[in-house]
Formats: structure tokens, C-alpha cells, sequence
């Protein structure tokens, strides 16, 4: 089977930084669909049970291993991640709380790679 990538690229509208994604799903209009993330990961060196540690890339860029064909030149396809910022580890109940937001992406495949970018608003709290 042909191993295809899905290429994104999250900017941040603001001054934060994406730190996770999550809830991570695509599905173009022949009926192919694929998900990529149930649950949230953290990124650009943020980790669940720590404080940052590394660099923070803005845009955020990444490459998605999905298991169907890349479909015909014209074809829709929909993307769907949550994207999170401002992550804090809240002591009291031990766990990292983020401000989120679930952005939708829906475009044409006009060449045979699947990249394209999410802009979000990380001064929206």
C-alpha cells in the first residue's frame, strides 16, 4: 500500500504559541476517512505532566501518516483538529488545563499532496 502524508501547518492569529493538538480527523467526499489523534498530544516541547522544556515553533508544522490513497485531483476533504494554547499544570487537581478551540478545514485537492495551514486566535480566551 502507498504510504500518504497529510502536511499542516497551525499559525497562531496571537501571541500564544500552539502547545497541543487533538481530535485530530479527516474525511474527503469519496468516503475515505482517517483519524489521526482521539486524544490530545502535546506539542512544540510541552509535555502532560511537566512544564515546558524546548523550543516553541510558530507556525507549528507537522506530517500525518494516514492508511488510504490520496484521492483524485478534485476531490473535497475535510480536517478537523482541536488546538490548544496557554496549557498550565493545575497543581490542585494534577492536570494540565488549556485554553482550546476545534477548527475546521474544508478544501479541494487541486495536486496530489494533502498541506495546507489553520490560522487560529490565541488572544481569545
Amino acid at each position: 500500500m502507498l504510504i500518504c502524508y497529510l502536511n499542516i501547518t497551525i499559525v497562531a492569529g496571537g501571541d500564544n504559541p500552539v502547545e497541543g493538538i487533538g481530535h485530530f480527523t479527516m474525511h474527503d467526499d469519496t468516503n475515505n476517512s482517517w483519524r489521526f489523534l482521539k486524544k490530545p498530544k502535546f506539542v512544540n516541547g510541552h509535555y502532560c505532566n511537566k512544564n515546558y522544556v524546548g523550543a516553541i515553533y510558530d507556525p507549528y508544522t507537522s506530517s500525518w501518516e494516514y492508511g488510504f490513497t490520496t484521492p483524485t485531483k478534485g476531490t473535497w476533504f475535510d480536517v478537523w483538529v482541536a488546538v490548544y494554547w496557554n496549557c498550565y499544570m493545575n497543581t490542585k487537581f494534577e492536570n494540565r488545563e488549556c485554553t482550546s478551540e476545534n477548527i475546521h478545514y474544508r478544501g479541494c485537492l487541486l495536486v496530489l499532496d494533502l498541506s495546507f495551514s489553520f490560522v487560529y486566535d490565541s488572544n481569545n480566551e
